[in-house]
């Protein structure tokens, strides 16, 4: 590192030297005549280097801190060194950064975020984060010795609190489900939103006391409600549950949800006419349309599946129904032709599949007196001879009446040709 001229005994320095690595050099100088003999001395040189600011300070490691959202305070302190000697390391936020994920880069954020202390590095948040909008954030850290300048980014983590409730888009929901549908058939699962992360935000569920839940379950897990009976819309038409939803934070949040399950008609009820047979008595010879009987029938179903249409599947009788179960004369009733008439009366409802009943009728008729006596043998004509005695028969007429009891009984008399009282009849 050094060189002597050995004229003048000028010390030179030959190359550079650096504090850092050698901050002192020891070394004898030798001083000699040229007399004969030659006489010389040592004399030891000690020279001291002084430092100088030729080196940048450096970050003692790579910093990175965390701190929970909705909080300030300290967040950690940055060390710096510096291989100088009595150098100043000043502390300064040169910038800093929040990650953006819908552009996917960081984007700067006001400088009244964080706070450095010039002089000891420690790094202070000022002002409350939100997790849920941005949960890492850069802060750039400039550290300087007044000369040099170095720079590092410093990490930021937010960590989660449980400050968002599981919650439901709609805060109640109409179901609609038909009856008769078969055990642990699913009836409706809830779509859940909770910011949070972990298990502050994993939702657990069960079924509130506010509303009865008896005969269905839920999935703690899924939330996903099912069926543990079989459904009757006679028996119930409407059920309201109330789903109550909670994370597993500390303390845990919850909301509720309630649901009406309204239950829909399906065509499993038979129409029911109130008797199994009718009796009914009737004379001949009604009107064509006259209305004879009105009948009902009840069906526990609802809508097209609790409609229905009365119908006569003989088309020989003289008899018609509307479909509303009115029953009326169609055609002629001669009580000489058929003095009653048994057949069924059906009625079916209008559903898919229909379901069809019936009851039997049994209709007699009651004669009336519509038919004339009518003589046997006519035209007649009888010869007698003269001097015939008195109380002598001469003839004896018939007749026949199609018409029964009463209205069938005739008698005979001599209406003409008689004047003279010659002739009796019986």
């Amino acid at each position: 590192f050094f060189s002597i001229n050995d004229t003048t005994g000028v010390i030179e320095l030959k190359d550079n030297i650096d504090f850092e690595n050698t901050n002192s050099f020891t070394f004898n100088v030798i001083a000699t005549d040229s007399g004969v003999p030659m006489l010389s001395s040592t004399s030891m040189v000690r020279i001291t280097v002084l430092d100088s600011n030729d080196n940048p300070p450096y970050f003692t490691q790579l910093f990175s801190f965390s701190i929970l959202e909705n909080t300030v305070g300290f967040l950690g302190s940055v060390t710096a060194d510096d291989v100088d000697n009595n150098t100043v390391i000043v502390y300064s936020i040169s910038a800093a950064f929040v990650y953006d994920e819908t552009a996917d880069s960081y984007q700067v954020v006001a400088s009244s975020v964080f706070f450095i202390d010039a002089t000891n590095g420690a790094l202070t948040l000022l002002q409350q984060l939100d997790r849920e909008s941005a949960d890492t954030f850069l802060v750039e850290i400039t550290i300087t010795d007044s000369q040099h300048y170095t720079s590092a980014n410093i990490t930021v983590s937010v960590r989660d609190l449980n400050d968002n409730t599981p919650t439901t888009e709609f805060p109640s929901y109409t179901i609609q489900i038909y009856e008769g549908n078969t055990l642990l058939n699913s009836v409706f699962t809830p779509v859940v939103t909770d910011y949070d992360i972990d298990l502050n935000g994993v939702s657990i569920f069960k079924f509130s006391s506010r509303f009865p839940s008896d005969g269905f379950v839920i999935n703690a897990s899924t939330g996903e409600v099912l069926l543990d009976f079989v459904l009757d819309r006679e028996i119930e038409d409407l059920y309201t549950i109330e789903i109550e939803i909670t994370d597993r934070g500390t303390p845990a949040l919850s909301s509720y949800t309630v649901l009406h399950i309204q239950v829909l008609d399906v065509n499993d009820n038979i129409p029911i006419i109130p008797e199994p047979s009718y009796q009914l008595n009737l004379v001949e010879n009604l009107p064509f349309g006259l209305q004879i009987e009105t009948f009902n029938t009840t069906d526990d179903d609802i809508d097209v599946n609790g409609e229905f249409e009365f119908f006569l599947n003989d088309s020989t009788l003289p008899f018609e129904v509307f479909e509303n179960g009115i029953l009326y004369v169609d055609d002629v009733i001669d009580f000489e032709t058929f003095q009653v008439f048994i057949f069924a009366l059906f009625v079916r409802d209008l559903g898919s599949p229909s379901f069809t009943t019936s009851t039997q009728l049994t209709i007699r008729i009651s004669d009336t007196n519509d038919n004339t006596p009518v003589f046997d043998n006519t035209p007649l004509s009888v010869s007698i001879s003269e001097h015939t005695p008195a109380q002598y028969t001469v003839f004896k007429l018939t007749a026949t009446d199609k018409d029964s009891t009463s209205n069938a009984e005739y008698y005979f008399a001599i209406n003409q040709g008689n004047s003279e009282l010659k002739f009796s009849i019986h």
